[in-house]
């Protein structure tokens, strides 16, 4: 981005958040009380008025960096929930392989536990114990004097086919890593990761204050071919 750019993206912030600082004075109410037919007057507004301006360069500047962000989760979600073979013979969604090693790791852990983890429902993390489950890769072990409450423990199979997985995310990762740093500093980097860990914070109490419900499981497949169908990726 040119130090022009950065310029007009500065004021244009500036611009907003003293509109925003006067919405919540109550200097703009009259134009936010407009009826139905002042609301559409307004949606076909000409561009030169310096309202409907305002919100259209506003949005374009926003909007502008964060369609990035958009196409990167969009993106990413379907490498997340793409199978993968690790070696071992199982092809494994990346929830799956590291919900299996998570148990690994934490031998003796439960499905609530894992819940709190993923921040996902009940339901969505039982189906990915009973796949991994039903491939020989966990089993349960029911606490002694309270069966309902049922621990996770690897296989020995499921111990090789996590360990692969673990030398796999080492050796993409440091490729990954690899391939950023022909075009970032390791500062830039590490900035990268604070702000996305920021951020991420940002959204999971946005997901609490408004009560978004968690998400259930992994796409259907015929939500994807759905998808395929209507020309989606």
């Amino acid at each position: 981005m040119s130090e022009i750019e950065m310029e007009n993206e500065s004021l244009v912030i500036k611009q907003m958040m003293s509109i925003l600082a006067d919405i919540k004075k109550g200097k703009a109410e009259d134009s936010l009380a407009g009826g139905e037919q002042e609301r559409q007057e307004a949606a076909g507004a000409d561009s030169s008025d310096p309202e409907s301006s305002f919100i259209n360069e506003t949005f374009q500047v926003l909007n502008g960096r964060h369609n990035i962000i958009y196409e990167f989760v969009m993106r990413y979600d379907d490498y997340i929930y793409a199978e993968h073979s690790y070696g071992t013979g199982y092809h494994l969604t990346m929830i799956e392989v590291h919900t299996l090693t998570y148990i690994e790791d934490h031998p003796g852990t439960t499905v609530t536990d894992l819940t709190g983890y993923w921040k996902k429902t009940k339901g969505a993390v039982s189906q990915i114990v009973s796949k991994l489950e039903d491939l020989g890769l966990v089993t349960k072990v029911k606490q002694e004097g309270n069966a309902k409450t049922v621990h996770l423990y690897v296989t020995e199979t499921g111990l090789q086919t996590s360990r692969a997985h673990k030398l796999y995310d080492i050796l993409d990762i440091t490729k990954t890593l690899s391939q950023i740093q022909r075009e970032c500093t390791s500062a830039e980097i590490d900035t990268f990761y604070k702000v996305l860990s920021v951020y991420y914070r940002v959204i999971c109490k946005d997901f609490e204050e408004n009560k978004i419900p968690k998400r259930y499981g992994k796409r259907r497949k015929q939500d994807l071919g759905s998808e395929k169908q209507a020309g989606g990726s």
